[in-house]
């Protein structure tokens, strides 16, 4: 009832606002205007009183000033009153200031401080609303509204509403101010070129109608020549010689925006000869910066101009105060003909003002509103001092309908003859087209829900069901209107049961947006299935609750699906820890044998450097390669053995800051020096050297396994060549040979476990190398990566973040 109410009130105030806004464009003497729009707006507010004051300064001092007032039935006048006259605004410390900043003030009077309380008791005033009015950004005064039944509050919607036709009353008083200033500046201006011998014309660029003074007609001999003076018209009495150019020049100016223009030129006089004519001419555009006026003379028209120009400027914003209202402002007369339209009509309608204003207001009627006119007009009339409200279908220009709500009342002259209507027109084809759209939602809702394979279900704030898609009987068995009303708790899994109210429910009511959660329901025939649902909350477009939807499938496959390939990956990693288990044994079983030989080779070696030298030469030579080859197994063993490390996570980093060169070096001095390689590799190192926390023996079996292939697969070529690179975000180690390189067919499979290159066969190897070196870089959070050629060489290149 309260929104009710507000409403109301609100639709009251902003028609009354809409009559006195019409009231001020009409130019009534003003004191009349005063009377009417007091009595207008104290109406429309339901106020007890409603007055106009006027400041007035008395020795530097601010004083206020009745000038009109109207009271409603039963309520003392005290326009007469002499108390109101020249009161000071000092009888109230704050009343003052807070108008002069352009706000409203309103209190009740029983707390109001001395003397104040006392002037507002003595008119029976019981609580007020003064709201400011501006003249040219200065307070002028304000407009008052008194309640002397009861101690009214005034609400904020009701002050703004009432504020707008305040300013709209300043910018009357303003447009006043200067329409008499600028009649005093016509006179002046039409006794100077009533002594000028210059003719005088102005031109509307928007509607292509023009002004020629009896002086310009006489001049040219146009006295009988009433027009229509189009700009066209004008063109054509132009000398041929002339045309193009000044032409030319007038759109050229009109385009540049500004200033004035001079031209000289030949003219066409009504006898038929051509005269020459000086002629100065200035433009006036809009914001848009479009030409939409232009008057020229040889007078100089300057202080005429410009006051024409403040007032064309005042007008239009005190027009835009009622043309930017979204609803249409209408007045007619007493035969129902429009006398008076805001810009919103030709939105609404599609008709621009020049084709609607003097025509009745039932033509725009949409011809099957046409019998309710007459039941319209008895409403208004049996009511004639309130509005009425009609929801009435317009036609629009194009053709199509639109509904509109109209808010009229009758207006009625000081002797109480109606003399027309005045009211509102609210768009209403929006809300209507959102109700039909809303209709063919619902219907596109309920046919996806009704053939969707999916459950689709809504339920209220407890859980219970609200409507279930006719596929819930397909997937559970149950019938949509047999568990209408019940919640679905009693059909999940007692398990599952408490998981779907605390990760499902609690978490929607919570502020969750939506929640996606598995479980198990029982089907009609006694089984369970797994569904899935996504649930989410809707709601309305003011954030309040309408319903908990949800959407569910049967993952039953899914899930078995699941359980199968956790089985599987379970087997995997059994198989995998036995693998390892292996690895393990297998490499430390070999390792005792091997052994073994190795110390019968070391014995068998020293019986027989006592023998003959024949036979010790030819044996050594055997030994050499038996040693070879155990040293080949051992070095397979210990990959064997670090790959199944790897693999069973038994390898950790021990990090600790390093320069890279220098580990590097290090690796060069212990295992590849000249003592132990003919072929010592180079090193050249880069940038700036910054320490970075590695694992020295992890990361030196990289340098060892990559140095020793670049020597291994080069023979006969250059010593290898190792870059060290130091830069801003990471540090890079490249290892560079010359050999025999990598084909292009085995590059993306180089990193597997125990494969090697089709170009190595008769270079020993295990195929392990490669693979503990890409580990141990990852595990230091690099990567590590080859370009080859074959037959050109290899680089390897290890990346670490610096």
């Amino acid at each position: 009832m309260e929104t009710l109410t507000a409403n109301g009130s609100f639709e009251k105030i902003m028609a009354g606002v809409a009559e006195a806004s019409v009231l001020l464009v009409k130019n009534l003497p003003f004191e009349e205007t005063l009377a009417a729009v007091v009595r207008i707006m104290g109406s429309s507010a339901q106020a007890d009183r409603c007055y106009i004051f006027q400041n007035s300064q008395i020795n530097n001092a601010l004083y206020m000033n009745q000038l009109a007032e109207w009271t409603a039935a039963g309520i003392s006048i005290q326009l007469h009153n002499p108390g109101l006259q020249e009161v000071p605004y000092s009888i109230h410390p704050f009343l003052q200031s807070v108008l002069e900043d352009g706000m409203p003030f309103t209190a009740q009077v029983a707390q109001m401080p001395e003397p104040f309380q006392s002037l507002m008791a003595q008119q029976d005033i019981q609580s007020f609303l003064f709201l400011p009015i501006r003249v040219k950004n200065a307070f002028w005064g304000y407009i008052g509204y008194d309640a002397c039944n009861y101690p009214r509050i005034w609400q904020d919607f009701e002050s703004d509403a009432l504020q707008t036709l305040a300013n709209a009353f300043g910018f009357y008083i303003e447009n006043q101010e200067l329409r008499n200033a600028l009649q005093n500046s016509n006179r002046r201006f039409n006794l100077a070129i009533s002594g000028s011998k210059d003719g005088i014309w102005e031109l509307d660029l928007t509607t292509g109608k023009s002004f020629l003074s009896d002086l310009w007609l006489e001049i040219f001999g146009y006295q009988d020549d009433p027009g229509p003076w189009t700009y066209a018209h004008w063109l054509s009495k132009l000398h041929p010689h002339d045309l193009d150019r000044v032409d030319k020049e007038y759109t050229a100016y009109l385009e540049g925006g500004h200033g004035t223009i001079d031209l000289n030129y030949r003219y066409q006089h009504g006898q038929g000869h051509y005269v020459w004519v000086h002629s100065r001419a200035a433009a006036e555009w809009d914001e848009l910066g479009r030409p939409v006026r232009m008057a020229g003379s040889d007078a100089d028209i300057t202080e005429g101009k410009l006051q024409a120009e403040v007032l064309a400027e005042n007008e239009r914003q005190y027009r835009n105060l009622v043309n930017n209202l979204q609803e249409v402002v209408f007045e007619s007369d007493a035969d129902g003909n429009f006398v008076f339209l805001n810009k919103s009509w030709e939105t609404l309608t599609g008709y621009s003002l020049e084709e609607t204003i003097g025509r009745p207001g039932t033509e725009f009627v949409h011809p099957s509103e046409t019998p309710k006119i007459p039941a319209w007009r008895e409403a208004i009339d049996s009511h004639p001092s309130k509005y009425i409200h009609l929801e009435v279908q317009y036609k629009h220009k194009k053709g199509h309908a639109i509904w509109a709500e109209v808010t009229a009342k009758r207006v009625f002259d000081q002797d109480g003859k109606m003399i027309g209507t005045t009211g509102t027109l609210i768009d209403l084809t929006p809300r209507r087209q959102a109700e039909r759209m809303l209709q063919i939602s619902e219907a596109k809702y309920r046919l996806i829900s009704e053939n969707i394979t999916d459950v689709v279900t809504q339920h209220d704030e407890q859980g219970r069901l609200t409507f279930a898609s006719p596929s819930l009987l397909e997937i559970l068995g149950h019938d949509p209107q047999e568990v209408l009303g019940l919640s679905p708790i009693g059909y999940i899994h007692p398990h599952d049961q408490e998981t779907l109210i605390q990760q499902g429910f609690k978490k929607l009511m919570e502020g969750k947006k939506r929640v996606s959660i598995s479980y198990r329901v029982r089907h009609k025939s006694g089984r369970y299935i797994w569904m899935e649902s996504i649930t989410r909350i809707l709601r309305g477009s003011k954030g309040e609750f309408i319903a908990i939807q949800a959407s569910s499938r049967d993952i039953s496959s899914r899930k078995k699906a699941e359980q199968e390939v956790a089985r599987a990956l379970e087997k995997e990693k059994e198989l995998m820890e036995l693998r390892s288990r292996f690895i393990m044994m297998a490499s430390h079983e070999f390792r005792t044998p091997l052994a073994t030989i190795r110390s019968s080779l070391d014995l068998m070696r020293m019986y027989i450097d006592a023998a003959e030298p024949n036979i010790k030469a030819k044996t050594h030579k055997h030994f050499d390669k038996i040693q070879l080859e155990i040293e080949r197994v051992g070095d397979l063993m210990n990959d064997i053995l670090l790959l199944g490390k790897l693999e069973a996570g038994k390898t950790s980093l021990n990090l600790q800051a390093c320069y890279l060169h220098t580990l590097v070096e290090n690796v060069i001095d212990h295992h590849f020096s000249s003592s132990q390689s003919e072929r010592v590799p180079e090193l050249h190192t880069e940038g700036t050297p910054v320490s970075l926390p590695v694992d020295e023996q992890l990361l030196g079996h990289c340098l060892i396994n990559l140095i020793g292939n670049a020597l291994k697969f080069s023979p006969g070529q250059g010593a290898p060549i190792i870059h060290v690179q130091y830069g801003r975000h990471k540090a890079v180690v490249q290892v560079t040979d010359f050999g025999i390189g990598i084909p292009l067919k085995d590059k993306k499979r180089i990193f597997e476990p125990f494969y090697r290159a089709s170009n190595t066969d008769k270079i020993p190897g295990s195929g392990l190398g490669l693979v503990v070196v890409k580990e141990f870089v990852h595990r230091h959070g690099g990567v590590v990566y080859c370009k080859s050629k074959p037959s050109k060489g290899t680089t390897f290149t290890i990346e670490l973040k610096s």
